[in-house]
């Protein structure tokens, strides 16, 4: 699997003028993802936190502008050698995040990025002091019953990506790398190439839809996603910087995909048509949690109600 990455100043001359201040290393993986071109846009943005950004994706082309340029991610020797010239303090290893379907019709590369990746990036923080972010799922959950659930919840290995995500989880718990971050369902109308962008311009087409109406989650946009993503790396002591730990990152209200489809789909295609679909007719392949609904009382303890408020979550 094709792997590129870009190099980026983005705050030169802040870190000029506060020679004090540790310059961040930021490693950015999957940064032309839907989540990491949110994240791209805001590494390097804090003064008081220069930051210096090598970002990598599967896909060439540009980021922001930027040309990027392949390497192999799951290469072991191509890793440890973008590790050892960069030394990142920092890692949001985001190329592990990928749909369950992809994830059931390649299991080895899916464990690989999931996995083997994860292992090696979390073995570097450690080496480096440095602190790390590791998506995992709602869909790891057993989803029995009704009710939100916590970090405590019980979770279920029901499927390549369920199994997958929470042995990423482990690699980074287990060390003390960093934080595991379950996402719930992340959307945003972002750029066309992406899923939800193209969902989008088949609304803008008029054509119809689906929305599955029997699973539950708590639908969170891309934009706050990336800055609670930006709110744990800071959090914690100045000398342990970065939340360290398990913890949901969803929004506030429990709906259907069907149900933030249909909003979505009134405010950009009012004309166009929403189809109800249930979990097993949507994919019979791999299972589905019916209640992945994420209760985010840790999240708001971690980082304040008053933060959360202030980066629209």
């Amino acid at each position: 699997m094709g792997v590129s990455v870009l190099l980026q100043d983005q705050a030169g001359r802040t870190a000029e003028r506060r020679e004090s201040v540790r310059t961040e290393r930021w490693l950015l993986t999957g940064a032309t993802g839907q989540l990491g071109r949110h994240l791209m846009a805001l590494i390097g943005t804090n003064p008081d936190r220069p930051a210096v950004c090598l970002a990598t994706s599967r896909h060439g082309g540009t980021v922001s502008g930027l040309s990027v340029h392949a390497l192999d991610l799951r290469d072991p020797d191509e890793l440890d050698r973008l590790l050892a010239d960069h030394r990142p303090t920092h890692v949001v290893h985001l190329a592990s995040l990928s749909q369950p379907t992809l994830a059931h019709a390649d299991p080895q590369g899916f464990h690989d990025l999931t996995v083997q990746v994860t292992r090696r990036l979390a073995r570097h923080v450690r080496a480096v002091g440095g602190w790390m972010f590791y998506p995992s799922s709602d869909f790891v959950l057993c989803g029995d019953g009704p009710g939100l659930r916590d970090e405590g919840a019980a979770v279920c290995g029901d499927s390549v990506y369920a199994r997958g995500k929470l042995a990423g989880e482990r690699v980074v718990l287990d060390g003390g790398a960093g934080c595991v971050g379950r996402l719930s369902l992340l959307w945003g109308t972002t750029a066309d190439d992406t899923p939800w962008g193209q969902l989008v311009g088949r609304l803008l087409a008029g054509q119809a839809v689906h929305g599955i109406t029997d699973e539950l989650r708590t639908p969170l946009q891309f934009a706050a996603a990336a800055r609670i993503v930006m709110a744990l790396a800071a959090a914690g002591p100045a000398s342990h910087r970065g939340h360290r730990g398990l913890v949901n990152i969803g929004g506030d209200r429990a709906m259907t995909p069907f149900a933030l489809i249909s909003q979505l789909r009134d405010t950009v295609a009012p004309g166009s048509a929403v189809l109800p679909v249930t979990r097993a007719a949507y994919s019979p392949a791999v299972p589905r949690p019916a209640n992945a609904a994420l209760d985010i009382g840790l999240l708001r303890h971690v980082l304040g109600a008053s933060v959360l408020r202030a980066i629209g979550a």
